[in-house]
């Protein structure tokens, strides 16, 4: 069982827009959110990204990428969200993508701190 004083939590943002094959106006600045998560010898990275429709090569890379950086055994979770009229995955500068995957995991685990998680129970018993 985790303690609220036993896990923590650390976050990172990085800009994207460099990786674009093109420079292109968006609306709004395409960039990458990392949320690192430790527990108990569990650690989980989420990196979420402002694309869409990911192929399995260019989840595959920035997962090896990530990896080098953060603890061993650390679950790696690739999230896309949304598209900002931002190029395909298969015109992006991978090598750029994966640096800056790179930098934000590293920035989401130095900037861990203590969580404090709060949980409730709700059962219909109860009324």
């Amino acid at each position: 069982m985790l303690t609220y004083s036993s896990i923590s939590a650390g976050f990172a943002k990085v800009d994207l827009m460099d990786i674009l094959s093109s420079k292109r106006h968006c609306e709004m600045p395409i960039c990458g959110t990392g949320f690192y998560l430790a527990g108990n010898k569990k650690n989980s990275f989420f990196f979420t990204v402002d694309f869409m429709d990911f192929d399995l090569q260019t989840v595959s890379a920035l997962q090896a990428a990530v990896e080098t950086v953060l603890p061993a055994g650390t679950k790696i979770h690739i999230i896309t969200t949304h598209n900002h009229g931002a190029d395909s995955c298969t015109q992006l500068d991978m090598e750029r993508f994966c640096f800056h995957a790179k930098e934000c995991a590293k920035a989401a685990v130095a900037g861990t701190k203590k969580a404090k998680i709060h949980t409730m129970t709700l059962s219909l018993n109860d009324f």
